[in-house]
């Protein structure tokens, strides 16, 4: 499936797929579903949905990539992509960020509903 958002082209054939899972109804049955996640050549997430005969895409965060994939797809998927968390020890760190780049951190963490530290751990794991 192919189409355009806000001057973007979002297209299922030439996107990495990172996961797509179906319910057990044939195609050509009104019931049948599929959801899935894939990845843009420029880095960007969006999500597939298929149902009542018609598809839909739309732009996923990362973080939202993440979620949708942890909840719908396999562990391998989650870990081909996101990664396995190795270690969950923390370390309190304390730097100065200019005020234009912690507005933005602010926004960010707003849009995305999560704490500024999970928005720069997400950020940073991406990398």
């Amino acid at each position: 499936m192919r189409t355009h958002i806000n001057n973007k082209v979002y297209d299922t054939s030439t996107a990495k797929q990172i996961f797509l899972v179906a319910n057990e109804y044939s195609k050509n049955d009104l019931r049948y579903q599929e959801i899935g996640v894939f990845k843009k050549q420029t880095g960007e997430y969006f999500l597939y949905q298929f149902m009542a005969q018609r598809g839909i895409i739309s732009p996923l965060s990362y973080a939202k990539a993440k979620e949708f994939t942890g909840i719908y797809g396999s562990n391998e998927e989650y870990n081909k992509e996101f990664g396995l968390v190795v270690d969950t020890t923390t370390v309190s760190s304390r730097f100065d960020l200019p005020l234009d780049v912690k507005k933005k951190l602010e926004i960010l963490a707003s849009n995305r509903g999560q704490s500024r530290t999970q928005v720069l751990i997400d950020l940073i794991r991406s990398v």
